[in-house]
């Protein structure tokens, strides 16, 4: 819950790409992301999708810093 700003923090678990896909597989969604099927009972709460969309952003950033210095030292920059 809340703000997502603790992705950034360095004691934050930032998924990995394979557990984030398994997830996506498995519930056919992201993470933090309610379903559709909630979605249709429950409705859509902006006050807690949009900081879950943000969580989800933020997480898949930090996962594309970690590729890229992931290939940056694979290119020996």
């Amino acid at each position: 819950g809340g703000w997502a700003d603790d992705v950034f923090d360095s004691s934050y678990p930032i998924p990995t790409i394979e557990d984030t896909l398994q997830y996506a597989v498995e519930n056919q969604r992201l993470p933090h992301i309610p379903g559709a099927e909630s979605i249709k009972t429950e409705g859509l709460q902006l006050n807690t999708i949009i900081p879950a969309l943000l969580r989800t952003i933020e997480e898949m950033f930090m996962q594309i810093v970690g590729l890229n210095n992931r290939i940056a030292a694979l290119e020996g920059c």
